[in-house]
């Protein structure tokens, strides 16, 4: 009776903090569309997203909720293999906390300005996995270098082979090592073991803060991995979405988009992402096109626009399925 009761009270405080979140960044989505169409307006807006048509329209949301699960299951797996050992961190309802909080962390990150929503990750991985805000911050250092080396090294071999129709050898073994590397980045390679005699006079905190680290090859390897697979998907799907939208080729089209992450995991991006990331579109088209810059900036409105819509829809869907989940145990 006394454990009923107890998951009785768990799912009320989960339903009243789902609720609570939710509210709080609709009305932050809200505040953001009102701007748009203050700015740009939202006709224009719209008008252009229907000349692409409802279906690809539609595709892309899915996608950007498919690449939102890739990123969650990321999570889901390096806490199983950096910090298992129990049941439940196997379980379905692991999964599902792991991709609420991650859609609530990305709003949070879309919304506040110069990456300021990045503190709300250790905070709600405290609040909902119940893991130590010092090794939290050591697992968004990890899987946050991971998204930023990414996207470097996607910009490296992308000018590269730009620039170079048909680089050397020596070039493309660079890369491949370049493309390797994160995988072996954890304690188990000799050359980054901190010696255990060292590992006792370090503070706490940074005892903490390292345990956050990749801890073996396998949580490595595979958080590599994923990152991997879902920024390539990102990058050729939103890729593919500016081709469609403007007919630009798709190199210029991937360019543009990659010029708009790195601007939105830098310190630039602005409150809500609103002209920043478009900004980034724009001088990655610039960097390849000759389309006039207002222009390049409406489809980094465009695009963002989508981007924000899909992010809220994958928080919805989040929720959803962490209510619906909880009720199943």
């Amino acid at each position: 009776m006394g454990s009923v009761r107890v998951k009785l009270v768990d799912r009320l405080s989960l339903l009243k903090t789902s609720r609570v979140q939710i509210i709080f960044l609709l009305l932050l989505s809200l505040c953001y569309f009102l701007f748009l169409d203050y700015e740009f307006g939202l006709g224009r807006i719209l008008a252009q997203i229907q000349d692409v048509g409802v279906l690809k329209s539609l595709i892309l949301m899915i996608s950007i909720l498919f690449t939102h699960v890739i990123r969650s299951y990321r999570l889901f797996l390096y806490l199983n293999l950096n910090h298992g050992g129990t049941a439940p961190i196997t379980s379905v309802l692991f999964f599902v906390r792991c991709f609420s909080l991650l859609q609530t962390y990305n709003l949070m990150n879309l919304f506040f300005p110069f990456r300021s929503g990045e503190l709300s990750f250790p905070i709600l991985l405290k609040s909902v996995l119940n893991i130590e805000m010092t090794r939290a911050l050591g697992i968004l250092t990890w899987l946050r270098g991971l998204d930023l080396y990414f996207l470097l090294a996607f910009l490296a071999i992308l000018t590269t082979f730009q620039v170079m129709e048909l680089p050397n050898v020596a070039i493309c073994v660079i890369f491949v090592i370049l493309l390797m590397l994160p995988a072996f980045l954890n304690k188990e390679v000799r050359l980054l073991k901190i010696p255990n005699t060292l590992l006792q006079h370090l503070p706490r905190f940074l005892s903490e803060y390292s345990a956050g680290m990749p801890q073996n090859l396998k949580a490595s390897v595979y958080s590599w991995a994923l990152t991997f697979l879902n920024w390539s998907l990102k990058l050729l799907i939103f890729g593919i979405f500016i081709h469609a939208l403007f007919g630009l080729d798709l190199w210029t089209s991937i360019y543009s988009v990659l010029g708009g992450e790195l601007i939105s995991i830098s310190p630039l991006h602005a409150p809500g992402g609103i002209g920043s990331y478009a900004l980034g579109v724009s001088a990655g088209i610039s960097f390849q096109n000759e389309l006039k810059l207002g222009t390049a900036f409406e489809l980094g409105v465009i695009l963002h626009f989508f981007v924000v819509t899909g992010s809220f829809l994958s928080l919805i869907v989040s929720k959803v399925a962490l209510l619906l989940y909880s009720n199943k145990t």
